[in-house]
Order: structure tokens, then C-alpha cells, then sequence
């Protein structure tokens, strides 16, 4: 009974809470790859692995690729996008400040998993 009055108090303070809502929308663009889940059937899986150039996700693959230096903002953004679309929606959360704080980061620090830790960073700091 005790646990059931505070289930609603729980959730109540963290919803709009943006490190989480960061966390939700990387997670409900997570996608298992069919071969590694045998166990699953076709109508249980999500969808495929999304790898770089797909947009459902980052994929763990694109965590470690790194956007070619010296890219306008427009590219950057398109670039991102491309690369994962998850970071890329992370990224389009944030004050046109935060942004361009994003993209000045990108000059020095180039990796997609980088850039996602700037983001969240931003994202939790508002």
C-alpha cells in the first residue's frame, strides 16, 4: 500500500525532467538487430540496427564516427542528422545558444558519442 501512494509522487517530479526525457528519447529509438535476438519473433522486434546513414538511430556504430572538420552549421546539422538522428533530435531540443555552443564544441571534439555526452550535458543544465 505504502509503495502504491508514492508511485504517483515518484513520477510526478520526474516527468519533464530533462536528462530523462533525454534518456526516453534515445531509448525509444533503440532498435534490436533481428540476428541477435533469434529468440524474438519477427512481430516482437522493434526493428533492425540503425547504423549511420539510417533514421531511427545512432546505432553504435556511428557513436565512434567522427563529422569531418570544418563544416558550416548547416552541414553540421545535416551531417548529424544523417549520422544519428537520435542526437540530432537531442540536439534540436536545445536553445539556439545551446546550439551554437553544440557546434562550437564540434570544432575541437568531433565524435558522435562526444557530442551526444555535450548535448545530454546541456539538456540536464537547463
Amino acid at each position: 500500500m505504502g509503495v502504491a501512494v508514492f508511485a504517483p509522487f515518484a513520477t510526478a517530479s520526474i516527468a519533464g525532467d530533462p536528462y530523462l526525457d533525454a534518456l526516453e528519447t534515445e531509448a525509444s529509438e533503440t532498435r534490436v538487430d533481428p540476428a541477435s535476438r533469434p529468440d524474438l519473433g519477427e512481430d516482437r522486434l522493434i526493428g533492425s540496427d540503425a547504423g549511420p546513414g539510417t533514421k531511427s538511430g545512432p546505432g553504435l556504430k556511428a557513436l565512434g564516427v567522427s563529422l569531418p572538420p570544418g563544416l558550416s552549421r548547416r552541414t553540421f546539422e545535416a551531417v548529424l542528422e544523417d549520422l544519428a538522428p537520435s542526437v540530432y533530435a537531442l540536439f534540436r531540443k536545445l536553445d539556439p545558444e545551446r546550439q551554437q555552443q553544440v557546434y562550437e564544441f564540434y570544432q575541437v571534439h568531433r565524435t558522435v558519442e562526444q557530442l551526444r555526452t555535450r548535448i545530454v550535458g546541456l539538456l540536464v543544465r537547463r
